[in-house]
């Protein structure tokens, strides 16, 4: 397997987005408990990491193992495209989850049992996305369980490594809620867009995601929806004082990739054409958002 073909298959140049969603929650951290970072961020961020690598193999291997339709088989999946060996997948794909276990096993050993909880549902969630006869990736529950674990409980875990030494800190509470919201939403979109542009691909091989129920004018409709609430989300939360006044510039950055990309999306929903551009949108606020935010709190 060459470098090229495991990026592919790993989807590794997606990574550096969770990055932003570690800084958003070491910045909560930071704001509410005056504690930014300890080595159990560092070991959480592996943990992570490795998660995501194995879950995009996994995906990838299912979804090659699984699709109904040939043409997806041979142009669309890299194994496929790429004649990759079943066999080498399979122990990449087993590596990084035997070793993404091994190391959250050491990170739940010095925390505790909410990090045992929610890891344990995080690991569940990834196996499950892609495996088996009820997968999640071929029920309504495609977009929005992947988002909540991605945009809420990452930087809830995360607030909660960094914050772990400070006694009498909540693992959750409400506001935490209303702070990780937009980035929550920020994958949904993401998610949504990418369901909404390979639908008549899904159907052919037997997924039926959140956009199969709702048609794709619904789920156009909707993706407008969330960017109005992630933009209403930033200013309450700067409102009730939850996020510093500077979190606002995060919004001006990027209205206007946003407003261009929307106005595109309108009228074409494409893998190659339009779906970069919702995800250049979406990178710039999340990016901006956990800049903004994490600036706002020192200064």
């Amino acid at each position: 397997m060459t470098k090229k073909q495991f990026v592919e298959l790993t989807e590794i140049y997606n990574l550096p987005i969770n990055f932003f969603l570690f800084i958003i929650g070491m910045s909560y951290s930071l704001a509410n408990f005056h504690v930014f970072f300890n080595w159990r961020v560092v070991l959480f961020a592996c943990v992570l990491s490795l998660i995501y690598i194995a879950t995009n193999i996994h995906n990838n291997y299912h979804d090659f193992q699984n699709a109904k339709l040939v043409s997806y088989k041979e142009k669309s999946n890299i194994i496929g495209r790429e004649n990759l060996n079943l066999s080498l997948v399979r122990q990449y794909m087993t590596f990084f989850f035997a070793l993404a276990f091994i190391l959250g096993a050491i990170l739940v050993y010095f925390t505790d049992f909410p990090t045992l909880l929610l890891g344990s549902f995080g690991f569940f969630v990834a196996w499950k996305y892609s495996a088996g006869k009820f997968s999640i990736h071929s029920t309504p529950l495609a977009e929005t369980l992947p988002a909540f674990m991605s945009g809420v409980s990452i930087p809830m875990i995360t607030a909660h490594m960094a914050s772990f030494n400070v006694k009498n800190t909540p693992f959750f509470e409400w506001r935490m809620f209303l702070v990780f919201l937009p980035a929550m939403l920020c994958v949904l979109i993401g998610l949504l867009c990418n369901n909404t542009c390979d639908l008549e691909e899904d159907i052919e091989n037997g997924r039926k995601t959140l956009v199969y129920y709702i048609g794709k004018k619904v789920a156009v409709f909707l993706l407008n929806i969330l960017y109005l609430v992630i933009f209403c989300l930033m200013i309450v939360n700067v409102l009730l004082g939850f996020l510093p006044f500077l979190a606002i510039f995060a919004l001006l950055l990027a209205i206007l990739p946003t407003l261009r990309a929307l106005k595109i999306y309108q009228s074409l929903q494409s893998k190659k054409e339009t779906y970069p551009l919702i995800m250049k949108s979406i990178s710039i606020f999340l990016m901006s958002y956990a800049l903004f935010y994490f600036l706002g709190v020192v200064f």
